[in-house]
């Protein structure tokens, strides 16, 4: 399901909403989760899963070129789901 799907389904669902307020709730809330996934916090949608972002040092020949040049740590979001919906 891509954003502009989730907007479609939004208004479908609430007729008594505009298309253009249905894609304005959408990119809220995205851009609310996503600013809690940059500060570092872990989001969780009971009943549907969870998204946090897993930091690791890098790997391979160049991670030491890397850190000396002041590169940060790879970062990863993630997702997992709740059990049962897989």
């Amino acid at each position: 399901m891509t954003r502009s799907d989730l907007v479609e389904e939004l208004a479908a669902r609430f007729p008594q909403l505009a298309h253009r307020d249905a894609e304005f709730a959408v990119k809220a809330l995205l851009d609310a989760m996503s600013d809690a996934l940059v500060k570092g916090h872990r989001i969780e949608l009971r009943g549907f899963g969870s998204f946090s972002v897993n930091r690791r040092p890098p790997h391979g020949p160049q991670s030491t070129f890397r850190r000396k040049r002041g590169h940060s740590r790879k970062t990863r979001a993630a997702f997992q789901t709740r059990q049962g919906l897989a």
